[in-house]
């Protein structure tokens, strides 16, 4: 019986270390605080530790903002990686871009990997996209709220508005230097349908150029 229990043993043995199996130290990489625009990148290490080969069998990141590199296969005792490239232009504040990885170990099918951290802006803008449409468009008002986040004050000049006599606008300095509020006001009504910007030159480098896409839809009855 003890023979018979010893070769059991064995046998479990010997099929565990068949399955592949992945070492997986760090699924979640903080990158800290960047400026917008810059690109954030990460290497993610993975390490085989079972005696069979184990493939990547893909890597799907959660935006088209994200793409990865990565091994295909990692033989028995080597370490693979998974790459993670995230472009942080359009981003503000505190971000998280993840990417499922499906691999061949049976323990590990899928996981997800992690990068997060901060994104600064030189102008923080409530919103660069504004939507008219309902019924009552004509007369209707957004306001955008524009504040620096620089030491230095941010001075806004008027550019252009592509929409004029469909979308009139005042910019108004709540606090001078560091805080404006920009109300957009629709003049057509349910019927237009237009896309247009209106634009402010910056005294700031890194965003010389403000711009607020507006877009109005024709509302169907």
């Amino acid at each position: 019986m003890r023979i018979f229990s010893l070769t059991i043993v064995f046998i479990f043995a010997t099929l565990k270390i068949c399955f592949a199996e992945l070492e997986i130290k760090e699924t979640k990489f903080n990158f800290g605080e960047v400026e917008e625009k810059n690109i954030v990148e990460h290497v993610f290490t993975v390490r085989n530790i079972s005696k069979t080969p184990v493939e990547i069998l893909s890597v799907t990141p959660d935006c088209g903002c994200t793409v990865a590199d990565f091994s295909k296969r990692i033989g028995p005792g080597e370490t693979g990686y998974v790459k993670l490239v995230f472009d942080t232009k359009g981003y503000k504040g505190k971000v998280a871009k993840s990417a499922v990885v499906r691999t061949t170990d049976e323990n590990k099918k899928e996981f997800i990997l992690v990068l997060e951290g901060q994104i600064k802006v030189p102008i923080d803008v409530s919103s660069k996209n504004i939507l008219f449409y309902g019924q009552d468009t004509k007369g209707q008002k957004k306001v955008i709220t524009i504040k620096a986040q620089k030491n230095e004050q941010l001075n806004l000049k008027f550019l252009r508005n592509s929409l004029e006599g469909k979308i009139s606008y005042v910019l108004k300095e709540e606090v001078k230097g560091r805080e404006y509020k920009l109300e957009l006001v629709c003049l057509e009504g349910p019927e237009a349908d237009f896309f247009g910007e209106i634009s402010f030159s910056t005294n700031y480098k890194e965003e010389p150029e403000l711009k607020i896409m507006v877009r109005k839809m024709a509302h169907k009855r």
